[in-house]
């Protein structure tokens, strides 16, 4: 049991390091659109693009986990963009 414990405990592990790699490779780009607009004058909050990528996330999510993290989701996407956008400006 130990050792079956031990293996999946890794396997979360290699999981987690996958996911902070691509959330990495995600920032970036975001960072790069974001200075793209700031420099064409364009609008930086993009609140429909924002709903798609929310619903695009969710979508495989049955309706009532959905329906019990939306909200909660939905406040922290409005938070870190709040940030996102913050940074750029600076």
């Amino acid at each position: 049991m130990m050792i079956e414990l031990e293996l999946m405990r890794k396997k979360i592990d290699e999981i987690d390091d996958k996911l902070l790699a691509l959330f990495k490779e995600r920032l970036e780009v975001s960072k790069k659109i974001g200075l793209l607009k700031k420099k064409h004058n364009i609008k930086i909050f993009d609140p429909q693009r924002e709903q798609e990528i929310i619903d695009n996330c969710t979508q495989n999510v049955s309706e009532e986990t959905y329906l019990l993290k939306n909200n909660g989701l939905k406040t922290k996407v409005a938070s870190f963009r709040e940030d996102f956008i913050k940074s750029l400006l600076e």
